[in-house]
């Protein structure tokens, strides 16, 4: 486990988990909101995705607080940013809010990804064996991943850089 700390983290990575933050309150989920930033390894590329119904369903208060009905049709958002993504992200990094399930982990290392930065397992939550899982398969994958240690820690971090943490 490799946490982040003020030597492995740049500016960049901080605006990116800003941004990531940002987008995840988009989500109309009304209990889990998620953000996902992809950026190329200069940062001239961008691709983002937070969890969400499918753009063809109409964000329905009814899907959306039936949480069975929900989380069979929800996209996460580590797949939405994928596929948002003007090409193959390979040799990218991705910037979550939340550790990605397996799923999510098979389409980052199947689209090349090679970093991620993710908030530590949720512990005790349905979603622990599952996400404990995928960050396996990315490190089995070789895939770096980077655990930071929620939002207070990234505003030190972002502090340490001199970079202001915006959250209006």
């Amino acid at each position: 486990m490799k946490w982040v700390t003020e030597k492995l983290i740049t500016k960049w990575d901080i605006r990116m988990l800003d941004m990531a933050f940002r987008v995840a309150r988009w989500s109309k989920d009304p209990k889990k909101k998620v953000g996902s930033i992809l950026a190329s390894p200069d940062f001239r590329m961008l691709s983002w995705g937070y969890n969400g119904l499918p753009k063809e369903v109409k964000d329905d208060p009814i899907i959306l607080n039936d949480v069975a009905e929900k989380n069979k049709r929800i996209i996460h958002a580590e797949i939405n940013a994928i596929n948002n993504c003007p090409r193959i992200p390979r040799g990218w990094t991705m910037y979550n809010t939340k550790p990605p399930c397996f799923d999510c982990a098979l389409s980052i290392a199947r689209n090349q990804v090679s970093k991620v930065f993710i908030p530590d397992i949720d512990v005790g939550s349905k979603w622990e064996n599952t996400q404990r899982a995928g960050i396996k398969h990315l490190n089995d994958g070789g895939i770096e991943v980077l655990y930071f240690e929620g939002l207070l820690h990234l505003a030190h971090l972002a502090a340490l850089k001199g970079e202001p943490w915006p959250w209006s």
